[in-house]
């Protein structure tokens, strides 16, 4: 089916993908970054989030939409999680502790090939070094390196905005960046997304400082939760 996005109502931006409506239960999520290998990896860790009852999105159909990777897929309706701790920060703690459940759920899942590992992806990561400053490269490759390796399978964009809230079960999205590797790899990656990603239209705050998602305070607690699930 050949789609034509100027036709279509697009309902928001994320960091890797567009998503348009199709209708009341579908959407069009079209990919923006050039990797070829995106849905096929998506493709590969599906049977095993279902088997595990990890909830993700149903998907209709991969195509190609101008140029671009693309899918059909489910239309689940919620806030994202990132949105209700927003706007319920008393609930903060009791959302966290659920929050490292789920992580920790994906986590306990073991894979293999098709899925790239961390050391393949740091691989990938180093034929762009000219897009980062080099001694800042060098610095962070240098900590890249010294990572333990693993079979976990980390989702690798692990964050509240990543999770929306259905009143069926909280939806896990965006898995094009998942891969094998360290489960306190990920873990880590998660609280840097959350105290230093930038904010999108969807979760920018006054109270926020610039570059978070949460404040301190709320990363803490954040820290907190893994705790109480065992995780670190």
């Amino acid at each position: 089916m050949a789609f034509q996005l100027e036709n279509l109502e697009i309902l928001a931006r994320g960091g890797e993908a567009d998503l348009y409506i199709l209708d009341e239960n579908r959407i069009l999520r079209v990919l923006r970054k050039e990797d070829p290998h995106a849905l096929e990896r998506e493709k590969a860790v599906m049977p095993l989030l279902d088997e595990a009852c990890v909830s993700v999105p149903r998907i209709y159909e991969y195509t190609e939409v101008e140029g671009n990777q693309a899918e059909v897929m489910e239309r689940i309706k919620g806030e994202t999680m990132l949105e209700f701790m927003l706007s319920h920060p008393f609930s903060l703690k009791r959302k966290v502790r659920e929050f490292a459940k789920i992580h920790q759920k994906i986590l306990s899942l073991h894979g293999g090939k098709p899925l790239p590992s961390i050391q393949e992806k740091l691989a990938a990561f180093e034929e762009q070094s000219g897009k980062v400053e080099g001694e800042i490269f060098d610095f962070v490759m240098q900590i890249a390196r010294g990572l333990p390796s693993g079979d976990s399978i980390c989702h690798g964009d692990f964050h509240p905005g990543n999770i929306l809230m259905n009143e069926r079960a909280p939806y896990v999205i965006d898995w094009s960046g998942v891969h094998t590797g360290s489960a306190l790899s990920d873990i880590a990656h998660t609280y840097v997304l959350m105290t230093h990603a930038p904010q999108t239209p969807r979760t920018r705050c006054a109270f926020l400082p610039k570059g978070a998602l949460l404040r301190a305070s709320d990363c803490k607690a954040v820290s907190a939760g893994y705790g109480k699930v065992g995780m670190v």
